[in-house]
């Protein structure tokens, strides 16, 4: 599952730059315009509060007078089930606009808890390239049906500081009779 961001602005020698989540790796590609050149790039990664450390580094003059030239790297290392913001330094030319992608990675190949336990938020995160319905039911630990809610996206936000302090058990269904069953805590 590939999830693209593509810098709309991303920096005035690059013409693009984009990153996208490939099986357990973080892609980037970017491509310095025609008659540009830098010298150096530094591949820099970031989370959430966008503290960017280096992970990378093309050595020697990079981009062409005659021709843009096109380049790739591969974080083999991304921070799992967060969003990872990555920026490039282009030597002496500055650094490139972040750009960023929510890596996603199924410890159990169906789903991601973010957020457990919870205090007001929770997300799961699922596998559902085709938009199929899914119906979220969560039960209490008696199996007392507590809320019902139904998406089509690839993601549940659930409102927990609407529950009351405890464990949870959700199961789910799609149209097409697949599903998944968890459990999360609220604090």
């Amino acid at each position: 599952m590939a999830f693209t961001v593509q810098s709309q602005s991303p920096h005035f020698i690059l013409s693009e730059f984009f990153v996208y989540q490939e099986d357990n790796v973080v892609r980037l590609q970017w491509t310095i315009k025609e008659g540009n050149t830098c010298n150096g790039i530094d591949i820099e990664r970031g989370g959430e509060q966008k503290s960017f450390e280096k992970i990378g580094h093309i050595s020697g003059v990079c981009g062409a007078p005659d021709q843009s030239v096109t380049y790739r790297y591969v974080d083999s290392l991304p921070m799992k089930n967060r969003v990872n913001y990555y920026r490039l330094e282009l030597g002496t030319q500055g650094y490139s606009s972040p750009v960023k992608v929510e890596t996603r990675f199924y410890s159990n190949g169906e789903y991601v808890v973010k957020g457990n336990p919870a205090r007001s938020n929770m997300t799961i995160l699922f596998k559902n390239e085709n938009s199929v319905k899914y119906t979220f039911r969560i039960f209490d630990t008696q199996g007392n049906l507590v809320r019902e809610f139904t998406t089509r996206n690839d993601r549940l936000d659930i409102p927990v500081s609407e529950l009351s302090t405890g464990v949870y058990i959700f199961q789910t269904v799609s149209t097409r009779g697949s599903g998944f069953t968890g459990k999360f805590a609220v604090l």
